[in-house]
């Protein structure tokens, strides 16, 4: 039984006469694809006849104005940005302290615990910068992987996988 058979009002997605790589509103994705690449390669090449700016545009990073993520200041997103390296380095230095506390088997549970703690603290921070830093920002990454690492291991000693 063919679908068309249950509900006439069902169309098709390719429509008779067209070729299968043309959409139903008419774009195709083999041609866009092709001026995209095209226009790639034009930039690669070196300057449009445009105009410089238009090289300059092409080459600038991918991070979107905070006017058009929904913040009203543009200088807080610099203040967010220092402020999730501080925490990064700062986690990264807990971890490390972490380890080294792991490593050593004279130092008792008791003695790590404090690392826990602190870690518990810089991974509540991480999670706040990430709530503000917009998703294109790259640090964006760099804070949810950090901010994994530090749960996992939190969840690890607190699980007892240390005894």
């Amino acid at each position: 039984m063919k679908i068309k058979e249950l509900n006439p009002s069902i169309q098709p997605i390719v429509q008779p006469g067209k070729g299968k790589s043309e959409s139903p509103n008419g774009l195709d994705f083999q041609k866009l694809l092709g001026e995209a690449s095209d226009q790639l390669k034009a930039s690669a090449q070196g300057p449009s006849p445009s105009g410089p700016g238009e090289m300059a545009r092409a080459s600038a990073p991918s991070i979107a104005p905070a006017s058009l993520l929904g913040f009203k200041d543009q200088e807080d997103i610099p203040r967010i940005r220092s402020q999730s390296l501080n925490a990064v380095e700062d986690t990264l230095t807990v971890l490390s302290k972490y380890q080294e506390a792991l490593s050593n088997p004279e130092t008792s549970l008791k003695e790590i615990d404090p690392f826990i703690k602190a870690l518990t603290k810089e991974a509540d921070g991480l999670n706040r910068l990430y709530d503000k830093l917009p998703s294109t920002d790259p640090l964006h990454s760099i804070l949810n992987e950090i901010g994994i690492l530090a749960a996992v291991e939190i969840e690890k000693f607190r699980r007892g996988d240390y005894l």
